[in-house]
């Protein structure tokens, strides 16, 4: 990092747990406000999350990021391949496949892919 990136980190930071309660804000609005019973919201308990990312769940994603682009809402798919099927992580995280399986399987069936 060079001087003039550390001296716009200096001042952005002094404003960090401002924008942090205002993601915050605004991450309970779209708890309260969703209310699609295709899309689920996920959320991390009661662990302290200041929503860098505002992730959801829904078996037609591509219809909903179509139909959200088209009433001006941008979205991205955070990972467009699990990071489990990367192969960067082929021999390395094995032991959380089937849970994330089991989860899928349970909650959206139409996502499980044969293999």
């Amino acid at each position: 990092m060079d001087e003039i990136q550390a001296a716009v980190l200096d001042v952005k930071l002094r404003y960090l747990d401002q924008e942090n309660e205002r993601r915050k804000e605004i991450a309970k609005a779209y708890q309260q406000g969703i209310k699609n019973p295709l899309i689920t919201i996920t959320t991390d308990g009661d662990r302290d999350n200041v929503y860098h990312i505002f992730p959801i769940l829904c078996p037609s994603r591509d219809r909903l990021k179509s139909y959200l682009n088209d009433k001006g809402i941008s979205t991205m798919i955070h990972y467009p391949i699990p990071p489990h099927q990367q192969k960067a992580y082929e021999n390395g995280i094995s032991t959380l496949i089937p849970s994330q399986k089991a989860y899928i399987s349970k909650n959206y069936p139409s996502l499980v892919t044969q293999q």
